[in-house]
Parts: structure tokens; C-alpha cells; sequence
């Protein structure tokens, strides 16, 4: 039999999850015969979408004037549980108004390509914090790209933790920022901030503290294979555990044991 294998199956690195990737970090660095595969699950986008906390507050105000029967208006903001039919037969909204209580409405998603690379800078900043405590040991991220095709987000994206911001620099904060602020046509603003993902991969790509960190797709059958060779399997994982399906169509779940990291999004009644 092969080494130990542990899989962190996790999304972005907001803070909960880092803090469970460093811990299990720390409890597995010092073992010569446990080896990691962490893997990111990609999240859907759209580019650009953000609310200032005063827009929440408002928000959450006209929902509780409009909506009553919501009640707790911040998680159905967070839901987007409401409907833009529901906002349209509102007749005395201000235009204002409308356009704030509009964003508890779930926007389409962006592209799968735009989803790509988001996931591209995800797991190249995951690769970066896995660098800093790894001390130069060999490191492999994988990620999940054809979940995209069978997931849903259950967050509104005007709401959604901006992950995307977490590892960078303060010129690409600027820039960021920048482009939110002073491009206010929709499509135009998406194109730049695409280029501005791009970019950022670009550097952490060239970055040199990144040599000995693998960042590939995932191949369901490399994992299978490494799964069926391994001494044990342990599975630590949150998001949507869809790839534990996987493990359990494929006939190798009896040889893991799971540990769960879950978040409750409680949908409230309308």
C-alpha cells in the first residue's frame, strides 16, 4: 500500500476555510507519510457586482417595508430569495429605490469562462498561503473545473464574499477598485476586470515562491487511482461535496473517512 492520502476539498479561501486549510496543514506537515491533495471548487460569477454597506442597510430596509413576511431581510438578501416580478408590482417605488431593492434579486451568472478564471486566481492565492507555510516542500492544488457545469451557487453574487481580493497587491487593489468606480457601463467594466484577473494570474504564475506548487485541473481517475493505492483515505471538505457522489458512483467511498465542514444558509419564508 502507498502513503497516507488526505483530500481537502474546499471553495474559495474566505476565512473559515483558510482556517481549516492551515489547520489541517499544521496537523499533517510533519508526516513524512501522509500526503495532501488540495482542491478548490470552482464558484459561478459575474463580474463586477458588489454592494457598499449602505446599500445593504437600504436594502434591508425597503425589504422589510415591502416584504414583511420575510423575516430576517439580511438572509434574504444573502438569498436573493427575492423576485423581480415581486419588485415589479411595486408602483411606488422611486427609481432609486428600485434599483437598491433590485440587488436581493439572484443575478444571471457570467460565463464559464469567467468562472475559469476566477477559480485560475483562487487556487493560485490558495497555492501562495500553501507556499508560505510550506517551507519549500512539494505542494499540489488541483481544481474542479466541471463542477461548474452541475452546481449552483447559493449565494446572490451581489453579496458574495469577494475572495478575488484577498491575496492581492495595493496597485491591484487601485486598479480594482478603479475600474468598479469609474467604468459604469456593465459589458465594459467586465472586460477590464477580466483583464485585470489576467493579469494578476500572470504575476502569481511568474512568481518564484510558486515553483514547487503544482496547480492543475482536476482528472476524476488520477484521484480515483491515487485514492485505491493509498494506505488510508481521510476527506476534509465543505462546498458542495458533489465530487463525494463521485467517489460514491465510483465504488471507492467505503475506503474514505469524512469530516465535514458545513454553513447552514437558512431560506426564510415569503
Amino acid at each position: 500500500m502507498g502513503d497516507d492520502l488526505v483530500i481537502y476539498y474546499n471553495d474559495s479561501i474566505d476565512s473559515d476555510n483558510l482556517a481549516a486549510a492551515m489547520a489541517l496543514f499544521k496537523a499533517t506537515y510533519w508526516k513524512p507519510t501522509v500526503r495532501v491533495l488540495w482542491i478548490l471548487e470552482p464558484r459561478q460569477v459575474c463580474f463586477g457586482l458588489s454592494m457598499t454597506m449602505d446599500q445593504i442597510t437600504r436594502c434591508k430596509e425597503l425589504i422589510k417595508q415591502h416584504f414583511p413576511s420575510f423575516e430576517n431581510p439580511f438572509k434574504t438578501l444573502l438569498n436573493g430569495d427575492i423576485k423581480q416580478q415581486d419588485i415589479d408590482d411595486i408602483k411606488d417605488l422611486t427609481k432609486d429605490n428600485r434599483k437598491i431593492l433590485e440587488m436581493a434579486v439572484k443575478p444571471k451568472y457570467g460565463s464559464i469562462n469567467d468562472a475559469t478564471l476566477h477559480a485560475r486566481l483562487s487556487a493560485l492565492d490558495l497555492a501562495t498561503c500553501l507556499s508560505e507555510w510550506s517551507n519549500n516542500n512539494p505542494v499540489e492544488v488541483l481544481v474542479d473545473y466541471e463542477t461548474l457545469e452541475h452546481i449552483e451557487n447559493p449565494v446572490n453574487l451581489h453579496m458574495h464574499h469577494h475572495e478575488e481580493l484577498v491575496n492581492r497587491t495595493e496597485n491591484e487593489l487601485k486598479e480594482y477598485y478603479d475600474i468598479l468606480k469609474k467604468v459604469l457601463h456593465f459589458g465594459r467594466r467586465t472586460d477590464n476586470l477580466r483583464g485585470w484577473y489576467n493579469k494578476c494570474i500572470w504575476r502569481l504564475e511568474h512568481d518564484r515562491k510558486l515553483s514547487d506548487i503544482s496547480v492543475e485541473r482536476l482528472v476524476l481517475d488520477k484521484v480515483l487511482n491515487r485514492i485505491q493505492t493509498a494506505g488510508s483515505v481521510r476527506f476534509f471538505g465543505g462546498s458542495s461535496l458533489r465530487i463525494l457522489q463521485q467517489f460514491l458512483d465510483r465504488g471507492v467511498a467505503s475506503k474514505i473517512k469524512c469530516h465535514l465542514q458545513v454553513v447552514s444558509l437558512i431560506h426564510t419564508p415569503h
